[in-house]
């Protein structure tokens, strides 16, 4: 059945190699040998995409050597020869004869030939095309940096910020939220009057038990002078849970109807501190815009694969340069850059400050409020939870106080919300935003 034909004329027309294969083909050899040798016209013809094929015409045999060719490339053979080769001709296709297949084998050289026209086309097309993304890719790099705005040198200080732990958090983490500045605040309210914390000894002394405190939670009633949205937030919620259960620190978020909680709060907390750390609006205009125009020369820079990899990789970076580079265009308001100042002023001069530098105690406790939003690590921690006052609303031994502040970022994490860990359990924050 794979030979048609008539009396006159038969037809074997054979796919040698599929273009379907999973990987490309390093070299062939195909050889198309007829019933037997013989002096009667016979005709061949090869149909492939391939220009890496040389073909042998002989008599009664034709061959195809050559390679690579790749998994997207076929190779067909072709053949016309007498009917008389054959013990029986075939009846099956009246119109085979040499002219009606060379006609078919000469339209697919045009078509295949206008095709690899078209893709040369293309790929100009491309090739100018990722020129174009690189030029105003690198020319908005260029722009956004020239007009970036400029901050003099930043000197370290330990004089407190005028903005909540949690919001100096927020900004030193890249305007990105986390657990640990839930967990400033928390500690903050504390400090301020609003709650209790109070360490208890837990009744399981089993090996087996990996902490041997729990920290209870008791609102007093108390609503601080100045606390912003996000701590007011998160006060009343501590007052209705604990109006109807013990609360301690590692089980504040555990419950299934509080898991949204932590979600809503982030988004609270970033909506209280831009508005206390603005940017100016036409800034963010001109920042949303470089991260648009960004995107779309990253999508755009696919159909520069057409003309290859080596150009696309280069115009791909260059876009993505552009969008990272969109936050130039951001600049702050003379407020927000004043909180902004103060703020990375106060995270360097904390970071680098000295035990001895803490020596009142209330401002001691103060500094380590912040110090737990920032995401300080164990090491650094150890100058403000050293020798740790008594108070009449934090009663918890200095060596339990990392313990504390892990079973709070634990009880956030294991919330259904998308908060960060980041820095819950020693890991130190980023640099300054902006």
């Amino acid at each position: 059945g794979v030979i048609h034909g008539n009396e006159e004329w038969s037809e074997f027309f054979w796919e040698a190699l599929s273009d379907e294969w999973d990987k490309p083909t390093e070299k062939i050899s195909v050889t198309l040998l007829l019933p037997s040798e013989t002096d009667l016209d016979s005709y061949f013809w090869l149909r492939s995409p391939s220009a890496n094929l040389d073909t042998n015409d002989e008599n009664s045999q034709f061959s195809v050597r050559g390679g690579p060719v790749s998994r997207d490339e076929f190779i067909k053979v072709r053949t016309v020869f007498p009917s008389s080769l054959l013990a029986k001709a075939p009846s099956d296709a009246p119109e085979v004869d040499p002219d009606w297949s060379d006609d078919q084998e000469a339209a697919w050289a045009e078509s295949h030939q206008r095709s690899v026209e078209r893709q040369e086309r293309y790929a100009e097309i491309a090739k100018i095309g990722g020129y174009v993304i690189i030029f105003i890719s690198l020319g908005g790099v260029f722009y956004g940096w020239r007009n970036r705005q400029k901050i003099r040198r930043i000197e370290p200080t330990t004089a407190f910020p005028d903005v909540s732990p949690a919001i100096a958090s927020w900004e030193v983490h890249h305007r990105q939220s986390s657990n640990t500045m839930m967990a400033a605040s928390l500690f903050d309210l504390a400090r301020r009057g609003a709650l209790t914390i109070e360490e208890q000894p837990s009744e399981d002394t089993s090996w087996f038990t990996e902490n041997t405190s729990e920290f209870k939670i008791t609102p007093t009633g108390i609503y601080p002078d100045g606390a912003d949205e996000s701590e007011m937030m998160l006060l009343e919620y501590i007052n209705k849970r604990a109006d109807e259960e013990t609360l301690l620190l590692s089980n504040l978020f555990e419950a299934d109807d509080n898991a949204e909680f932590a979600e809503s709060w982030n988004k609270k907390l970033k909506e209280t501190a831009e508005h206390k750390i603005p940017y100016a609006p036409d800034s963010k205009s001109r920042h949303h815009w470089a991260l648009g125009i960004g995107f779309s020369l990253i999508a755009l820079s696919f159909t520069v694969l057409m003309h290859g990899p080596a150009l696309f990789f280069i115009t791909v970076a260059a876009a993505f340069l552009l969008t990272f580079s969109s936050y130039f265009y951001l600049h702050y308001t003379p407020e927000g850059l004043q909180h902004y100042r103060q703020i990375q002023a106060y995270y360097i001069g904390l970071k680098k400050a000295n035990p001895s530098d803490f020596s009142d105690p209330q401002d001691k406790i103060r500094h380590l409020c912040y110090a737990i939003g920032f995401g300080f690590a164990d090491k650094q921690m150890e100058k403000f939870t050293s020798d740790l006052p008594q108070t009449s609303f934090l009663s918890i031994q200095s060596a339990s106080f990392h313990t504390a502040v892990t079973g709070f970022s634990t009880s956030v994490s294991s919330s259904a919300t998308p908060v960060s860990t980041a820095g819950s359990a020693g890991g130190g924050a980023s640099g300054g935003a902006g």
